[in-house]
């Protein structure tokens, strides 16, 4: 079995898939969902919508789904806040879960496929794995984004390494002039 590159692959794959979904339910081209520059807010949230799923349902971390769409974390982190504070409203929810449920599908061909081709991507390899496999031992089992605080938290306090967000304290000691 092959270990290198099975958990890189998934990733592309699975951010892949997300944007394709979401290409297809919102009839939008895959070309504009993937352009680095804004776009309108239909094209917008409908990234936001593929990265959230990225994170949801295929189990990737937010730095990851960041690196997957050349995004900061805190764009993901505030995209997937976004597509939870909306989920409160019954349809778009019932939209939500039928976009899951495509994703999921996806998912599970892309799993059987590098497995079928001898990538090994159940092993811990990633910083995600090992959070993922700590959130379900909290008993982290709801269908939402469910780690969005705690990985915020995470984020922001440093220990991903990516984003260290805004500190006012630490934004006063840089502003302070030494004495003497």
């Amino acid at each position: 079995q092959r270990n290198g590159g099975g958990a890189e692959l998934y990733r592309a794959r699975v951010t892949m898939a997300a944007l394709d979904v979401m290409a297809e339910a919102f009839n939008i081209s895959l070309g504009r969902l993937t352009m680095s520059s804004r776009q309108k807010a239909n094209v917008a949230f409908a990234r936001q919508i593929a990265m959230y799923l990225s994170h949801v349902v295929g189990q990737l971390s937010m730095r990851e789904v960041a690196v997957e769409f050349d995004r900061e974390p805190s764009t993901v982190l505030y995209a997937c806040q976004a597509v939870e504070d909306n989920r409160e409203k019954t349809l778009f929810d019932k939209q939500m879960l039928l976009l899951e449920e495509a994703l999921h599908q996806r998912v599970a061909e892309i799993r059987a496929d590098l497995k079928h081709h001898g990538f090994d991507i159940d092993r811990a390899d990633s910083d995600h794995d090992i959070l993922h496999a700590q959130d379900t031992m909290k008993g982290g089992t709801d269908r939402r984004c469910y780690t969005v605080q705690e990985e915020a938290e995470t984020v922001r306090r440093g220990k991903t390494g990516e984003f260290q967000g805004y500190n006012p304290q630490a934004d006063k000691k840089s502003l302070r002039t030494p004495a003497g």
